[in-house]
């Protein structure tokens, strides 16, 4: 654990060509989030499982910072010593400012400032396979995936023109 947490200041400190976009987290997050292990306070656990959760940037492989979770661990623990399982990925995404999706979308919405969201979506993998995506939708990220989740009707009513005239524009 001591060698993912300078793994993670490690992440924290690096940068990439996207990191602007994101400029509350404009790293690779590494959180150290479940630890389980052990029968009793008085008995050495036989082995401990650590999960751990990794959220990179568009612009960083998944795959390549397992390989570094792997080779941290490897250095700490010895070859053989542990499993490493990816449990889920959930690729990052970014779209072009000057795409005709995020254009018709700002103006759809009144909209001249770029935002940028650091939650995972299904979008990554639609854009890895070559179809343009952007995160949007009515509601509220603050009260999403909490008790008494809500969205308001008229953010409904609005999200449903929306996206009505942008299948229509997009779609034909």
């Amino acid at each position: 654990m001591v060698a993912l947490t300078r793994l993670r200041e490690q992440l924290e400190a690096e940068r990439t060509a996207t990191s602007s976009g994101f400029p509350e987290v404009p790293f690779v997050t590494l959180n150290l989030a479940r630890i389980d292990g052990g029968v009793a306070i008085n008995v050495v656990p036989e082995g401990c499982i650590l999960e751990l959760g990794l959220r990179p940037l568009p612009g960083v492989s998944s795959e390549d910072l397992v390989a570094r979770v792997r080779e941290t661990v490897t250095r700490e623990l010895g070859e053989g010593a542990f499993t490493l399982d990816l449990l889920g990925d959930s690729p990052p995404m970014i779209l072009d400012e000057g795409s005709d999706l995020y254009r018709h979308l700002c103006r759809e919405l009144n909209q001249s400032a770029t935002y940028s969201v650091s939650f995972a979506t299904d979008a990554g993998w639609f854009q890895n396979a070559g179809v343009g995506c952007v995160v949007f939708g009515p509601g509220s990220i603050e009260v999403a995936h909490r008790p008494n989740e809500f969205i308001p009707k008229a953010e409904m009513e609005r999200a449903d023109g929306v996206l009505s005239r942008m299948i229509g524009r997009f779609c034909g």
